[in-house]
């Protein structure tokens, strides 16, 4: 399984490195105009508070490291079947695809960054109570806050980078998004996880309810900094009618 893994890795790297190079010259772009992203990267790591926004997103989402490392053999120590612990993850699935249904209605309620602080809240609940090993009644209902700690921390996210970000800037600041939140910080815990897990079993999951309280703290004072502004400048000036409905930062 492992050289099956690190081969589709490898191939996913060479992919990334090709597409663009087949694409600029299929299309004839301009070399300083293939540079600008790279600039657009640093112009964005430079700025406070999208760096913070990486900061929450990253905190929280890589929260969930132990449980998507070792959640099914933590419940399969605690003597649940196998069975049961599909339903489990399927609780999880479907109280996340419930809450996607209803996300225009919920970011324009709380706001972006309050939201991303709801989901932080959420995973500290859920990663504590899941360190103590709760009976299956209790799991199965701390398995319906996966809707907050990923899938609302998941569409916080998205409308930051919609709002925050201008249009011309969007697809490096979704790949930087992409790198450090689901890439280099969630691959460091998930590593860090191991360890964590053989030493503690169930009880590593504390070490994620505090990361979550970490992003949940980080949120709130995104929520007090960022007041719905772009925070870079475009190179264009910014559409107007871009992401519809104005959404209240927090």
């Amino acid at each position: 399984m492992l050289p099956l893994l690190i081969g589709g890795a490898a191939l996913m790297v060479v992919g990334a490195h090709l597409v663009p190079q087949a694409l600029a010259r299929a299309s004839h772009i301009p070399s300083a105009l293939r540079r600008l992203s790279l600039s657009d990267a640093f112009k964005l790591l430079r700025a406070p508070l999208f760096l913070l926004f990486l900061l929450v997103a990253s905190l929280i989402q890589s929260s969930h490291a132990v449980y998507y490392s070792f959640g099914s053999l933590n419940w399969r120590a605690q003597g649940i079947s196998d069975g049961m612990i599909g339903v489990l993850w399927s609780v999880g699935v479907l109280t996340e695809v419930a809450l996607f249904a209803v996300s225009g209605r919920i970011i324009a309620l709380c706001g972006t960054a309050r939201l991303l602080m709801f989901a932080g809240i959420a995973a500290v609940f859920r990663w504590g109570f899941m360190a103590i090993d709760p009976p299956l009644w209790a799991t199965a209902l701390l398995q319906t806050l996966h809707a907050m700690s990923f899938g609302a921390a998941h569409i916080a996210a998205i409308h930051f980078l919609t709002h925050a970000v201008p249009e011309d800037r969007a697809a490096t600041a979704q790949g930087l998004y992409a790198a450090f939140v689901a890439g280099l910080v969630l691959g460091a815990v998930t590593i860090a996880s191991g360890p964590l897990y053989r030493m503690f079993a169930g009880e590593a999951y504390a070490a994620m309810a505090l990361l979550a309280l970490l992003g949940a703290c980080s949120a709130f004072l995104l929520m007090h900094r960022w007041h719905g502004g772009l925070v870079v400048a475009g190179h264009q000036p910014h559409s107007s009618g871009r992401g519809g409905a104005i959404i209240p930062p927090s």
